[in-house]
């Protein structure tokens, strides 16, 4: 895939996700829960995959 094939299907996606934004206000409760969920699994590889137990503060809390 070319550098310009790549950019452009960046874009399409970047569109849908801002579509799926604006609809959510009217959105059922289930597709807000899916939708949270993906942002969460985003958000957790894009953060390089921290979990809670990877967290120094939070470490000495959950061993104990």
């Amino acid at each position: 895939m070319s550098s310009e094939g790549f950019l452009k299907e960046i874009q399409v996606i970047g569109e849908k996700f801002l579509l799926k934004l604006q609809k959510l206000p009217k959105a059922e409760p289930v597709e807000i829960v899916c939708f949270s969920v993906v942002l969460l699994f985003i958000g957790e590889f894009v953060g390089g995959g921290q979990g809670v137990s990877e967290f120094p503060l939070l470490q000495g809390q959950l061993s104990s």
